[in-house]
């Protein structure tokens, strides 16, 4: 993935007994010398959601469930960060796209 300057990827792992059982991948953007975010995929309150944000007043934050995680479901949080970085890899321009125009 080739990302331009201005543009970055913020990881957060949480690792126990060698698998990921926490995550946060976030698209940034610098705009006019301040970041912004853009889009993001993490896991909390027992679902792996989808955030797209954009450049409005409002700080318009649109959420979309992509999968629930079962009470003991390390396994899903592991697989699902694999899967969360090629969406935002493969979605990039797209997410910085709904953010611009939003």
């Amino acid at each position: 993935m080739a990302v331009e300057v201005g543009h970055e990827l913020v990881i957060r792992q949480q690792i126990y007994r060698g698998k990921i059982v926490d995550f946060s991948i976030q698209q940034r953007t610098l705009d006019d010398g301040r970041w912004y975010d853009v889009a993001r995929i993490d896991c909390c309150h027992s679902t792996v959601h989808r955030h797209q944000t954009y450049r409005t007043v409002t700080g318009r934050n649109d959420i979309e469930v992509i999968r629930e995680i079962p009470s003991e479901g390390r396994a899903v949080v592991n697989e699902a960060f694999t899967t969360a970085m090629d969406v935002m890899e493969d979605e990039w321009e797209g997410n910085l796209r709904r953010w611009s125009g939003g």
